[in-house]
């Protein structure tokens, strides 16, 4: 069986970094309103998690479409092999891609964007920002967080600041949160542009006419299958009615299935109870089951 030639698409990796930048987006606008330090905290302590999880969803999804890069020394008392190839495991790879992320992120926002533009092949040179002014930035969401808004021993050691400051209080004035918001800002534009420059071809209507073609090989995608306004369409039911007839009982069930999760009208007037086979489990079904789990929206429009 050839590999499958499908694992993401553009539009996977896009999703966060837009989510997170329109999100920010408002908190930017909002802030000015915003007069009570206590709020500005955590609106602040929101933002960076909010950045620091828009960048952690793209490491997910690379690591969880091509879990063979997880450096295998990560992964205790783990098989990596046996549960890249086990059909129905996406569950327990996202437990094992969660982890290693965590231990392999644990406390460095830098470690992060530079992981991101490793395992992305994205320019690291291109992408320009103050690392120092991004670990203070780091380290006094953790003293917020865990020490009372007061300068420790890891604030000192982080953000490289005097010891003299230990014990004293740190604040969030606007300005300072506009600064932050200012380089989340432009590290996500700077990987959005790599992204888009990296990854044109890999679009999400050139994905779905990989997966027909390497569950349909005998069905031409273009002969039953178009893209209209970029949203997945049927040329004719009829037609695939008709060819039914010719495939085996497994590549029925795998075509019912997969117009079950395009439109299940259109699967109604295609197929009947009977032209399923109840029992067929091959490998190629337990793939596109765990394909439609992992994209419930695939064929469906957008916006």
């Amino acid at each position: 069986m050839r590999d499958k030639p499908f694992k993401y698409f553009i539009e996977d990796f896009l999703a966060p970094i837009i989510n997170a930048k329109l999100q920010l987006a408002e908190i930017q606008v909002d802030l000015i309103s915003v007069e009570k330090e206590y709020m500005r905290k955590g609106i602040f302590v929101f933002s960076l998690s909010l950045f620091e999880s828009s960048l952690l969803d793209l490491l997910k999804i690379y690591y969880f479409n091509s879990p063979q890069s997880i450096p295998k020394k990560r992964i205790q008392e783990m098989d990596v092999d046996l549960v890249v190839n086990t059909t129905y495991s996406h569950e327990f790879l996202e437990v094992i891609v969660s982890n290693y992320l965590k231990s392999a992120t644990y406390d460095s926002i830098i470690d992060i964007i530079l992981q991101v533009c490793s395992v992305l092949d994205l320019p690291i040179k291109d992408l320009k920002f103050n690392h120092k002014n991004l670990r203070e930035i780091k380290a006094r969401r953790n003293a917020i967080v865990h020490n009372n808004s007061r300068v420790d021993k890891a604030y000192v050691i982080s953000a490289s600041v005097n010891p003299n400051f230990i014990n004293t209080k740190l604040g969030i004035d606007t300005h300072y949160f506009l600064e932050a918001l200012s380089i989340f800002e432009e590290i996500l534009n700077s990987i959005e542009i790599k992204i888009r420059e990296k990854y044109s071809s890999h679009t999400k209507q050139k994905f779905i006419t990989e997966a027909w073609e390497y569950y349909f090989s005998t069905l031409p995608f273009n002969k039953f299958c178009f893209f209209q306004d970029g949203n997945f369409r049927f040329r004719s039911s009829v037609d695939l009615k008709d060819v039914k007839l010719n495939l085996s009982s497994s590549e029925r069930s795998l075509l019912a299935y997969f117009c079950q999760n395009y439109s299940p009208s259109i699967c109604d007037l295609i197929f009947e109870f009977s032209d399923l086979n109840m029992q067929v489990s091959t490998h190629k079904m337990k793939e596109m089951v765990e394909l439609f789990d992992r994209h419930p929206l695939l064929l469906q429009d957008e916006g």
